[in-house]
C-alpha cells in the first residue's frame, strides 16, 4: 500500500476501497506476511482478532491513519459479510460492520528499534450466539446449530497486544496476545484467546545475509460456551466433530528462507 517517493513523518492518511484488514492492522516486522515468513494464522496475526473479511480475506471500508513522531493512531470502519463466512459484504457499512482502533508506539532499546501496538475492535453484525444455540438444542432435544439462531444487530468485541524488538542487526523477537469473549460465532477462525511469539534471524553469521530462519509458537483456546456447544455435537465453520475433549491448541512452526538468485527465494 505504498508508492515510491518521500513522505512526511507527521501526516494524515485516508484509505478507502477494498483491501485486506491486515494490510493496515496488526503489523509486525518479524511475523506478518505468510508469503515470506510464518504461515500459521495465530503466528502471523493475532489469533483472537476476529477481523472483517469475506471468504477470500478481503473487506471494504475506510481507514484513517495519524502519524506523529513515534506514535501512530489508526481507526477504521470495515464491512463484514451479510452472512458469516460468506462472500457477500455489506457495502452500506451500516448493518454488518466492524470498528477498530490501534495505537502504536515505536521506540529504541539498547540502540535497536522496537514497537508496541494495542488494538481494540467491535463487531456489529448478523451472527449467532452459542448460548442461544445450546438453549434451543436443549429445548428441542436436538443437536444445537449456530446457524439456526442468527439474529441481526448482534455485537462482539475483543482486544490484542503486539510487540516487536530488534536485539541486534540480525536477530529480532516478537509476541502477540489477543482475546475475545467467544460468545458469538467467529468471522475468522475459532479462537477466543491466543498467545504467540518467536524469533527471526538473518543468515549473516553463516555468510548468507539474505537468508532468514524463524521459530514461532502459539497457544490458542476457545471460550466455555463454544466448548459446550461443540461437546453437544454442534459444528462451527472450521471445527466440530461431536466429541470434543478440550485442550488448548499448541503450535510450533519453523522456516528457512534461502535466496537462490536475485529475487528468487525458496522457503
Amino acid at each position: 500500500n505504498q508508492l515510491a517517493g518521500n513522505i512526511d513523518k507527521n501526516r494524515l492518511v485516508f484509505s478507502y476501497g477494498k483491501f485486506a484488514t491486515l494490510d493496515f492492522f496488526d503489523q509486525n516486522t518479524y511475523s506478518h506476511d505468510p508469503r515470506t515468513q510464518f504461515q500459521n494464522f495465530a503466528i502471523f496475526s493475532m489469533g483472537a482478532y476476529s477481523y472483517a473479511a469475506d471468504t477470500k480475506g478481503y473487506t471494504y471500508g475506510v481507514v484513517a491513519e495519524w502519524y506523529q513522531d513515534d506514535w501512530t493512531l489508526k481507526a477504521a470502519r470495515l464491512a463484514m459479510p451479510t452472512i458469516p463466512n460468506t462472500a457477500q459484504l455489506d457495502y452500506s457499512l451500516t448493518r454488518d460492520y466492524a470498528n477498530q482502533i490501534e495505537l502504536t508506539h515505536e521506540h529504541e532499546l539498547w540502540g535497536q528499534p522496537g514497537a508496541i501496538r494495542a488494538l481494540y475492535y467491535q463487531q456489529h453484525a448478523y451472527m449467532g450466539n452459542y448460548q442461544n444455540a445450546i438453549n434451543q438444542g436443549m429445548q428441542t432435544n436436538s443437536t444445537p446449530d449456530i446457524s439456526n439462531v442468527r439474529l441481526a444487530a448482534q455485537s462482539s468485541w475483543g482486544y490484542g497486544l503486539n510487540f516487536e524488538q530488534a536485539i541486534n542487526n540480525d536477530l529480532g523477537v516478537f509476541g502477540r496476545w489477543s482475546w475475545n469473549p467467544g460468545t458469538t460465532e467467529t468471522q475468522t477462525v475459532d479462537i477466543s484467546r491466543s498467545l504467540s511469539g518467536g524469533i527471526s534471524l538473518k543468515g549473516s553469521q553463516w555468510s548468507r545475509p539474505n537468508d532468514r530462519v524463524g521459530l514461532g509458537f502459539a497457544i490458542n483456546g476457545i471460550a466455555q460456551q463454544e466448548r459446550t456447544y461443540l461437546q453437544m455435537g454442534g459444528m462451527a465453520p472450521f471445527i466440530g466433530d461431536g466429541r470434543l475433549s478440550y485442550k488448548t491448541e499448541q503450535i510450533l512452526e519453523t522456516f528457512y528462507s534461502a535466496k537462490v538468485y536475485k529475487e528468487l527465494f525458496i522457503s
